[in-house]
C-alpha cells in the first residue's frame, strides 16, 4: 500500500515507502475477500499507486485480518510455494 499523500507536509515529513501485508483471516474470508478483488475487474489485480486504487485495498484492508509485514520485499526473493498461498499486497 502506498502512503497517504504526504506533499502538505515537510520534506523531512513526506513519505515514499510502501508497507505490505500479509492475509491472517481464515479460508472462508480469504474466499470473500478474492470475490470482492475479483469484483474490481481483469484489472483489479494489477497493482496501481493510484487514489482510488489504495481506497479499494484499504477497504479489504479494514474488513479482513491481516498483519504488516515489515519484510515483504524480502519475501519474494524466497522461493518456495507454500508461502504465497495467502499472501494479499
Amino acid at each position: 500500500m502506498e502512503p497517504e499523500d504526504t506533499t502538505q507536509r515537510t520534506a523531512n515529513l513526506q513519505q515514499t515507502n510502501t508497507s505490505g501485508y500479509k492475509f491472517k483471516g481464515s479460508i472462508q474470508e480469504f474466499l470473500e475477500a478474492q470475490k470482492i478483488v475479483d469484483s474490481w475487474g481483469v484489472e483489479g489485480k494489477i497493482y496501481k499507486p493510484t487514489r482510488e486504487y489504495q481506497h479499494l485495498l484499504r477497504e479489504i484492508l479494514i474488513r479482513y485480518k491481516y498483519r504488516l509485514d515489515t519484510n515483504f520485499a524480502k519475501m519474494d526473493r524466497i522461493v518456495h510455494p507454500g508461502m504465497f498461498t495467502h499472501n494479499v499486497r
